[in-house]
């Protein structure tokens, strides 16, 4: 079965069930705003030795290895944030002037006029408050 239709939530929902189709798909969905961040975030110095395509290739095999753990919260910030937070604290890319710079434990993101505190801890585990 396809799932180019289907809605985000049903395919995190598959993904948690082991549909491989589904978690290919989700990722999918998000490759093009990761290139965006990382477009807008790489420094220009970086620019020069790392695309956004690398970036994009790094944040999601790290969230490859992450989605276990996304996947037991039994209500997981959204997708697209958690992403945002891989890239944000991925250790191998260093931002520019961003809020999240390589080596923080935390970052503030607002949505849909929300303020979310997004942290990482010791042991791994990403947390959202607001």
């Amino acid at each position: 079965m396809g799932h180019a239709e289907t809605a985000v939530p049903e395919l995190i929902e598959a993904a948690r069930r082991g549909d491989l189709a589904a978690r290919d798909e989700l990722f999918g969905r998000y490759r093009n705003y990761l290139a965006l961040l990382a477009r807008m975030s790489l420094s220009r110095g970086l620019r020069a030795k790392l695309s956004a395509s690398d970036v994009v290739q790094e944040v999601c095999l790290e969230a490859l290895q992450r989605l276990p753990r996304y996947l037991e919260e039994p209500e997981p910030m959204p997708f697209f944030l958690w992403l945002r937070l891989l890239d944000q604290l991925h250790p191998d890319v260093v931002r520019g002037d961003l809020p999240g710079a390589q080596g923080s434990q935390e970052i503030l993101i607002g949505h849909n006029g929300e303020t979310y505190r997004l942290r990482i801890t010791r042991n791994g585990k990403l947390i959202l408050t607001k």
